[in-house]
């Protein structure tokens, strides 16, 4: 990890004041990369359609291997976020507003908490922060 690198919610808040609301509105979650191995989702990374990365690129040891992509369509309904132990992610399900699955990755350890992000009608994701901390387990 690179401790030089910006941390806190990307895109931040003060770039995000620095929009037009429909700059803001047109801000869309496209991507998440990640690995899986040993179990656990490592290098978990989400990438906006306007190309910020969270965290941002060369945050990890190495870039994550795996993505799947979020169509630019969708509208997001629900993120549900897996852990074992509390902090190690397990899974991320990102659904739309109807239910149906548009992304999913995971790992083969078994979740102990999970947690759901359901947004509302007017509401969108336009930034996220991702700790990088190193895990308690």
């Amino acid at each position: 990890m690179n401790p030089t690198i910006e941390r806190g919610w990307l895109p931040s808040k003060e770039s995000l004041l620095k929009l037009s609301i429909e700059a803001v509105m047109s801000l869309k979650l496209s991507c998440v990369n990640y690995s899986n191995s040993g179990g656990v989702l490592y290098f978990l990374t989400w990438v906006f359609n306007n190309g910020v990365y969270s965290p941002p690129m060369h945050t990890y040891s190495a870039e994550p291997p795996k993505n799947f992509e979020i169509p630019s369509e969708a509208e997001i309904g629900t993120i549900d976020l897996g852990w074992a132990c509390d902090d190690l992610m397990i899974k991320v399900d990102i659904k739309d507003r109807a239910g149906e699955r548009i992304g999913y990755c995971h790992g083969t350890s078994d979740t102990t908490t999970t947690r759901a992000v359901e947004l509302r009608k007017n509401e969108h994701i336009v930034s996220v922060h991702v700790d990088t901390g190193r895990s308690k387990c």
